[in-house]
C-alpha cells in the first residue's frame, strides 16, 4: 500500500491537499517529526493502536470462552449434561430443534430420537453475542438377548 501523495496529479490549491506534505510520504514525515505537537500526535496514535490490539485480543478471548462442553452417554433417552461459559451473562440452548432452554449456564437434555444432532449455544460475553455449536451422534440403546437354559 502506497501512502505517498503525488502532487503531479493534483492541480494547485484544489482542496485535495495534505498541506505541506504533498510531496512526501505521510509516514516518513511522522517518523522524522520533532515538534512537540507531532510527538503528542504520535503518542496518541500509539495509544490508539494499543487500544485496538487490546480490543482484538478481547474478541479472540470471547470466542475462546464461547465453547460447549458435554458429558454423558450419547444414547437414546440418556440425559447429556452441557456446560456453557462462566463469563456469559445470557445463556440460550437449542437441542437440534427438539428442545430449548434459556437462562441456564449448564443444561441437561435427553434426546428422544437417534441420529446426528446439532446443539447450539448462544451467550453474551462482555457485551458481545457469541454462538457455538457442537455435533453429536445419538445411538439407539443396545439390546441384550438372554437365553435361559435349564440346568437339569
Amino acid at each position: 500500500m502506497n501512502f505517498t501523495h503525488n502532487s503531479a496529479r493534483r492541480p494547485n490549491n484544489s482542496g485535495n491537499s495534505l498541506g505541506n506534505w504533498t510531496k512526501f510520504s505521510i509516514f516518513e514525515r511522522l517518523h522524522k517529526a520533532n515538534s512537540p505537537k507531532m510527538k503528542g500526535f504520535i503518542t496518541i496514535m500509539k495509544s490508539a493502536l494499543l487500544t485496538l490490539v487490546a480490543a482484538f485480543a478481547m474478541i479472540g478471548d470471547t470466542a475462546a470462552q464461547c465453547t460447549i462442553k458435554y458429558t454423558g452417554s450419547p444414547c437414546l433417552g440418556n440425559p447429556i449434561s452441557f456446560s456453557g461459559s462462566t463469563a456469559g451473562t445470557t445463556h440460550d440452548w437449542d437441542f437440534n430443534g427438539e428442545g430449548t432452554q434459556t437462562g441456564l449456564q449448564n443444561a441437561s437434555f435427553a434426546f428422544k430420537t437417534a441420529g446426528s444432532k446439532t446443539i447450539t449455544y448462544i451467550t453474551t460475553i462482555n457485551g458481545t453475542k457469541c454462538t457455538s455449536s457442537v455435533n453429536i451422534v445419538i445411538k439407539t440403546l443396545p439390546t441384550i438377548k438372554v437365553k435361559l437354559q435349564s440346568l437339569y
